[in-house]
């Protein structure tokens, strides 16, 4: 998720991607080539980096030409200043001690190398959490009960069973200290701490996907925008482990609105701008997330990433505006 490693990188944060294909944009490259989607509604658009990339695209691709478009988003991030990134590269194990990742061993199937990357903060964007089994994160997997969260669209008993689809995916989630549910997206997800907003419908895919006789697919509604809290954004048990995308720390039912693409992009954002302001600020997720919430949520919106009930504070006035503006200047 370009997204995340562009918000830390350009916070002034020196950032490795990690990525394990040869082209950059997930679902939305030429590899699956499957259209943005994120909150429903005429006046609703995913601003901030997302947009960004959008607006270059219609410039430099207006015929929407696919092969263009992964120029446009390796083009992002190859001259992304504090960024490296490593195409073609997998995960294949996490040194960890004392409950924190210290390094991750990195394996690149073209060049047939092997690196170690240390850092301060992890931020997991794959679509299977590929480090919750190296790191013993806290992680989710199948449809919750009925009771437990109080959701009415689950299974009255919790199974193992994920999403059907036409493709082959096994993900889908982390625990954080919060856990976003139906009834959270249902009431508008009014948190103190948002950090990025959704809207699409709760879409849920029976599991028995495309070979399931009845039908294949149950949409729920869901207010838009709902906010989107920091709290499902990091380990509830590994402190320097954050993550972005279809991975967060939400149930099975809330899962089937927030795993949009639109949706994922902004919680990227949100998950490398709090990742530079960690180590910027020498702190852990948690000790962002209770000292300097306000803090992450201003640089969100000062990098145009709009969040559900905030206002952007205007820019203070200096005495060079005053100066410019006496002598005609704009």
């Amino acid at each position: 998720m370009e997204e995340a490693w562009r918000g830390s990188a350009r916070s002034g944060v020196k950032t490795v991607l990690v990525h394990d294909r040869p082209i950059l944009g997930g679902n939305a490259s030429s590899e699956v080539r499957m259209w943005i989607c994120g909150a429903h509604g005429p006046h609703l658009k995913e601003a901030g980096i997302l947009e960004e990339i959008q607006l270059a695209n219609c410039h430099r691709n207006p015929y929407s030409n696919y092969s263009i478009w992964d120029s446009v988003l390796y083009e992002k991030v190859a001259f992304c200043p504090n960024l490296t990134v490593m195409l073609n590269s997998t995960c294949t194990d996490a040194l960890c001690a004392n409950g924190q990742i210290e390094a991750i061993e990195v394996w690149q199937m073209t060049t047939q190398t092997r690196s170690t990357i240390e850092a301060k903060i992890f931020v997991d964007c794959s679509g299977d959490s590929i480090l919750a089994p190296l790191t013993g994160a806290f992680y989710r997997w199948g449809r919750e009960s009925q009771d437990e969260f109080g959701e009415d669209i689950q299974p009255t008993a919790a199974d193992g069973k994920t999403r059907g689809n036409s493709l082959l995916l096994q993900i889908r989630r982390y625990v954080g200290p919060q856990i976003l549910t139906q009834n959270d997206v249902a009431a508008g997800g009014r948190f103190d701490d948002i950090v990025a907003y959704g809207g699409w419908s709760m879409d849920d895919h029976h599991p028995g996907g495309l070979l399931y006789p009845g039908q294949s697919t149950l949409f729920h509604p869901a207010p838009s925008p709902y906010g989107i809290p920091f709290g499902s954004l990091y380990s509830a048990n590994v402190s320097n482990l954050m993550f972005a995308g279809r991975n967060i720390s939400v149930t099975h039912a809330a899962l089937s609105s927030t795993r949009v693409m639109g949706t994922t992009s902004l919680l990227g954002q949100a998950a490398g701008t709090a990742a530079a302001l960690c180590s910027l600020r020498h702190c852990s997720p948690s000790e962002l997330h209770a000292n300097h919430m306000r803090q992450l949520q201003k640089n969100l919106m000062d990098d145009d990433c709009w969040l559900p009930g905030y206002t952007r504070e205007s820019s203070p006035w200096t005495n060079e505006d005053a100066g410019a503006k006496s002598r005609g200047s704009t």
